[in-house]
């Protein structure tokens, strides 16, 4: 009876005895279950002292010491742990840092994929990348005669008519004398030769205007893409013809726009005039108007869906305003270049009133963003907005015949 007796009790941490059916058995000694219970947790079938455990905000439990280091990296910038799940790791020299005390300070290679600081990478006005000093040098070169880089296996192309896809002269701003303006936009004009002589036609567009140089470019079957400098509204509204003698001379050219799988036209207005709350406007009222903008952008629906897709996540839309930036480029808002933001919805045309159309429509609706709340982020806002102005006069005609308001 005794010896049943023994079986049944046993001596606790605290040298207590109790029922042994009371108690839990841990680490060879008995303790009680409430305190054990209190003071352990389990993890993968395994208990730990909590003392010997860290918190997991992510996961929202207890994990072992062990476990929690594996898990997690410490952000010497903000000086939190972050689950390797909840935030990306960036490492520079021996430091771990989050995503967004990374980039205040850091970037990568865009060849190499090598974390640099800021301060230390090389910018590319040719792919509009960050690069590390030694692969900036192997892929660049300086060109003495035109005073540009250039991406050293195509060499420099500025004696030639239509230049290569990586070609990016300095900038020349068009503008009004004395004019301060607040932003700049930029046009890029895809066209099709159709089996005309592209050479014939580079030399009288390039006689037109210093605002214009042309690029090949790989999406064009037979053509090239014409790119302009950045221009002010202001400037623009007052030479329109210089615009109008190139569509004329494309058309008397034989080339096309509008009737082709491969062409359009992206617009690109200075990034800085657009807060990040007025490019998340931007966003919703493409989200919110995506028949009103299919309209606008005169393409049917796949194509815009391949070229400049709507986007429709509101998560993410807020996070990239917020930061100006973006990791697509086929979107109908593209946040990816440096300096600008890029609207590409448009179809090609070389008709008149639909080229200026798109322009009055980029100019209308970065202004009307700046001016009108979230609630009234509608078509018929943006009409009213347009309708006694005669900038818009393109546009609103448009509008009107297409019915879309």
């Amino acid at each position: 009876m005794q010896h049943q007796i023994k079986q049944l009790i046993c001596l606790c941490e605290d040298r207590k005895y109790r029922l042994k059916k009371n108690c839990i058995s841990f680490e060879n000694n008995w303790y009680e279950s409430e305190y054990l219970e209190n003071e352990t947790i389990f993890y993968d079938e395994e208990r730990y002292w909590i003392d010997d455990c860290r918190y997991s905000d992510y996961l929202e439990e207890y994990l072992p010491e062990e476990v929690f280091i594996t898990k997690h990296f410490y952000c010497e910038g903000c000086e939190n742990y972050f689950h390797e799940n909840e935030r990306t790791e960036h490492v520079y020299g021996n430091t771990s840092y989050c995503n967004d005390c990374f980039y205040e300070n850091h970037t990568y290679c865009r060849q190499c994929d090598e974390s640099i600081r800021t301060d230390d990478s090389r910018y590319s006005e040719i792919t509009q990348y960050d690069y590390c000093e030694y692969c900036f040098g192997e892929l660049h070169s300086y060109c003495e005669n035109c005073g540009n880089d250039y991406w050293a296996e195509d060499g420099c192309n500025c004696g030639v008519s239509i230049h290569n896809y990586s070609y990016k002269p300095d900038p020349i701003f068009f503008k009004n004398p004395n004019e301060n303006s607040k932003y700049f936009l930029g046009v890029e004009l895809e066209t099709e030769s159709k089996g005309n002589c592209r050479s014939s036609c580079a030399e009288e567009i390039n006689e037109i205007s210093k605002l214009y140089y042309l690029k090949n470019d790989s999406s064009i079957e037979d053509g090239f893409e014409i790119v302009t400098h950045p221009f002010s509204h202001s400037w623009y509204n007052e030479n329109k013809s210089i615009f109008n003698d190139l569509l004329d001379t494309l058309r008397d050219h034989g080339f096309r726009s509008y009737n082709t799988s491969t062409c359009g036209i992206h617009i690109h207005v200075t990034k800085s005039y657009l807060s990040g709350l007025d490019i998340a406007k931007l966003h919703l009222f493409f989200y919110q108007n995506e028949e009103f903008i299919n309209v606008i952008s005169q393409r049917n629906l796949n194509n815009l869906n391949q070229w400049g897709k709507i986007k429709k996540d509101k998560k993410a839309i807020y996070d990239q305003s917020k930061k100006k930036g973006g990791s697509e480029r086929y979107t109908a808002i593209n946040l990816q270049n440096h300096s600008t933001i890029e609207f590409r919805i448009f179809r090609g045309t070389l008709n008149d009133s639909s080229f200026h159309k798109n322009i009055e429509f980029v100019i209308a609706i970065c202004n009307f963003v700046k001016v009108t709340s979230l609630q009234q982020l509608t078509k018929e806002q943006f009409y009213s907005y347009i309708d006694t102005d005669k900038n818009y006069k393109n546009l609103k005609k448009f509008m009107e015949t297409k019915q879309c308001v």
